[in-house]
Order: C-alpha cells, then structure tokens, then sequence
C-alpha cells in the first residue's frame, strides 16, 4: 500500500511540479490502516504499526477527533494551502516525534496511544501541532526556511516564532475544537510554565539565540 499526500493514480504514478514538491512530500510504501478523516476537505489517517491493546480510545475515535481539529484550524486562518491532508502515524515502541510537510505529516507515537486519556491527547496534540505548521512554518517562515539551499544548514533566529505559536495552537485547538475540557488545557499550560521555571537557561540565552542555536 502507498501512502503519501502527493496526487497519484491506480497505475501508481506519482505527480510532483519540482524537486521541492517532490522532497516536501514523504512516501510510506507498506500495510497501514487507513481511515477517512471527517473533515470539510479531504483527509485520510494512515497508521502503521500494531496498536496495543486495550484502552478507552481506538483509531475510528482519533480520526474522528482530528476531523474537528482540521475544521478548526482551517476555520482560524480562513482557507487551506493544500486540497487534501495525509496524517501518518508510525507506532513503535517509545517512539515519539513529528516532521511537517506541505500537505502531510509523518508522526512517531507509541502503541499504548489508547490506554490513557493523557497518552490519547498526547497524540492528538502531535497530530494537531504538525498540521498546524502547513501554514505557520511551511507557508509563513523566514526566508532560509522557504528558499532552500540543500547544499548548505539553514539558520535563523525566527524558529521560536515557528515552534513556539504552533507549540501553543496545537493544544489550544484541542479546546476550541472541544476535544478538551478547559481544566486540561489550563494544567498543560501549568506545567510548561513549571518547566521554564526550572530551566536555568533562560536566563542566560535569548529566544532567537535559542533559535539560531538549534
């Protein structure tokens, strides 16, 4: 099975305008477990991997929850850069982890997603977080991160802006989209504070001197 946002036909031959379309769009080539994502555009969940189980949760639930977080980001900025979405999620054993493209997201979760309700969130917050940089991030960034030069590292000292607005939309989704109640979001909030406290750093490195760093 292919999984991959770029367009592609039954005789599986894949379309892309250049070589950046091309790199932009990851393709997994294997069994997954596909579900429609019921959302206003079109968007599918493939995952890979054996979920654990047990647990309150299971995967017709997550795509159903990531159908209310699409339609509201979508609804925050106005319009979708892309027609459709590919949400992949590889589960394997602590695994955790997410690169965003133009039009799809690869994700690493563990298998135990469903056991808790703070695991569950915990992957829908991943989820919302990488689509959420499809606009913020690989539509609205600095330039290195819009014109690349693949010969050469792309530094700025803006990637705070990049990750840290979508490091506070992923979870606020969750809210607004009501996959939350208010009391979760407010005790996630809690504890980054918590942890920034206790961060000695940022005291002693600014925000785009952490940016430029990374």
């Amino acid at each position: 099975m292919l999984t991959t946002g770029l367009a592609w036909d039954p005789t599986t031959r894949l379309a892309a305008a250049s070589i950046d379309e091309l790199y932009d769009h990851p393709i997994h080539i294997g069994t997954t477990r596909t579900y429609v994502v019921p959302a206003k555009l079109p968007c599918r969940l493939a995952i890979w991997g054996e979920r654990a189980p047990g647990g309150t949760f299971d995967e017709s639930k997550l795509a159903e929850d990531l159908g209310a977080i699409v339609d509201d980001h979508v609804a925050r900025f106005g319009e979708a850069p892309f027609p459709n979405y590919t949400f992949l999620v590889m589960l394997a054993h602590e695994a955790y982890g997410g690169l965003e493209h133009r039009a799809s997201s690869v994700n690493l979760y563990n298998p135990h997603f469903a056991a808790t309700r703070k695991s569950y969130e915990g992957l829908l917050e991943l989820l919302s977080h990488e689509l959420f940089h499809a606009w913020n991030g690989k539509r609205i960034a600095p330039r290195p991160l819009l014109e690349f030069d693949y010969t050469r590292e792309a530094y700025t000292p803006c990637l705070w802006v990049m990750e840290g607005l979508t490091s506070h939309y992923d979870r606020f989704a969750l809210r607004t989209s009501h996959r939350i109640p208010a009391k979760s979001l407010l005790d996630k909030v809690l504890d980054d504070w918590a942890r920034l406290q206790a961060t000695p750093g940022r005291a002693k490195q600014s925000l785009e001197q952490a940016s430029f760093d990374a």
